[in-house]
């Protein structure tokens, strides 16, 4: 089957077009942004708001998932206007092009969030979702476009299918979401903060499930119909914070109650055994079990900058290095920063000559790169406070193309102390923020 997926960059998508092809599917990735991750599958650039271009490339193509939106709350309040209009006027484009070209079907990514503004404490698919109105621009657009789905289908026989997807976690997930957040923190010895009780609870979804059962409504008992996907079990702020204490055993996390916010929503139960009788899924991984898998996947691939003592370099097997090659290999990064026994800056060493030190089972001491000879891009922990010296950075980034790499902050000495990521910086500039400063990761 030929299948494009919109949003096929991003976190749950790039897994979703992962799996399609693992099932033997043709799959193009339809996306404004670039693949983050190795993909073999075909890649086109564009916009959902852009319906010429979705026209001509859903020529021929059988299935549509359309998970691009914008998904961020902030940013929708933020800016309402075009928030809507991707997340509205992006799913009628989807399913116009679907009209024109006699796709057979489309499925779209809905959220259990349209069921925020109603009182019952479970839910399924029965259950009314207006009114009363809307709590969200977020959910209006969501309810908005699943209403497209029901006309587009009434009016014109596209067929649908809607998946109201549980709040996932696990590999790729957005770095503001809660799992990677607090992951984040106490691998940097920082502590994890939740508001009263920590008591608030959702139902995660572990994402190789919630895109197992993407893929399940490719079934043709799923055609005009609304499912479900969410995690098997209650899961409260408390206990994610726990869960990743338990499971960082490497680190002492600390847990910090501050006072409760007022109008925290505390929770609902979402019932989705309708997919399990339907189509036969159900997630596979109980929330430990998920969790346990992400974090040891984080670890391996969210330290963005990775770090080597130079004293590793000297024995080839050490699993230090191998770590190092593993985050280069994945994507993250095209080299390592390499410190002596005092977190004292040395140099860096390129993906190749890792791969060659491992190959050949040689030391790799005299494959640094002495920051003399080469232009790094370092901040002295002072230079934070000088707007000046900032702007010459980033223009340095931007010429380098690294703007998704952490930049080490050094004392006066060349001892790394910090990190900063490189994004995190330019948009600080842009917008006049306040930097996000992230404590080094040491392998």
């Amino acid at each position: 089957m030929k299948v494009l997926v919109t949003g096929g960059s991003g976190a749950i998508g790039s897994v979703l077009v992962d799996k399609l092809l693992e099932a033997g599917h043709e799959v193009i990735n339809f996306d404004k942004d670039n693949p983050k991750y190795q993909c073999q599958a075909a890649y086109i650039k564009g916009n959902i708001l852009d319906l010429s271009k979705l026209i001509e490339v859903t020529l021929n193509v059988d299935c549509i998932y359309h998970l691009a939106a914008e998904a961020n709350v902030d940013i929708i309040k933020k800016n309402p206007i075009y928030s809507t209009e991707v997340n509205t006027l992006g799913t009628i484009n989807v399913l116009e092009a679907a009209r024109i070209n006699k796709c057979k079907r489309v499925l779209y990514a809905s959220t259990d969030w349209v069921y925020g503004s109603t009182t019952v404490p479970e839910v399924d698919e029965n259950t009314p979702l207006y009114p009363p109105a809307p709590s969200h621009i977020y959910m209006a657009t969501k309810i908005a476009s699943e209403m497209l789905c029901r006309n587009y289908s009434e009016l014109y026989g596209v067929r649908y299918t809607i998946m109201r997807f549980g709040i996932p976690y696990g590999p790729r997930s957005r770095k503001e979401t809660v799992a990677p957040l607090f992951i984040s923190k106490a691998l940097n010895g920082e502590p994890i903060t939740i508001h009263g009780e920590g008591e608030q609870f959702r139902q995660f979804i572990y994402v190789e499930d919630l895109v197992e059962g993407c893929i399940a409504c490719l079934n043709e008992k799923a055609e005009n119909e609304i499912f479900n996907l969410n995690g098997p079990e209650k899961v409260s702020v408390k206990r994610i914070a726990e869960t990743i204490k338990k499971l960082i055993k490497e680190k002492e996390v600390k847990i910090v109650q501050l006072p409760a916010r007022e109008g925290d929503f505390k929770g609902r139960l979402v019932d989705s055994s309708k997919a399990y009788r339907l189509l036969g899924w159900k997630p596979k991984h109980s929330y430990e079990e998920g969790m346990k898998k992400y974090i040891k996947w984080f670890m391996e691939n969210e330290m963005f900058m990775k770090i080597i003592n130079i004293s590793d370099l000297m024995v080839y097997e050490d699993q230090t290095v191998r770590e190092a090659l593993q985050a280069i290999c994945n994507g993250h990064i095209g080299m390592a920063l390499v410190v002596d026994e005092g977190q004292k800056l040395k140099g860096i060493i390129n993906d190749g000559d890792v791969r060659w030190g491992l190959v050949e089972g040689k030391s790799l001491e005299d494959k640094v790169v002495k920051f003399m000879n080469v232009d790094p891009i370092v901040l002295e922990e002072k230079d934070l406070a000088d707007k000046e010296i900032i702007e010459k950075k980033v223009l340095a980034l931007q010429r380098k193309t690294e703007t998704n790499r952490f930049i080490p902050i050094v004392d006066k000495n060349k001892r790394i102390i910090k990190l900063v990521l490189c994004s995190d910086l330019i948009k600080a500039l842009s917008n006049g923020e306040p930097l996000e400063v992230r404590q080094v990761l040491i392998a």
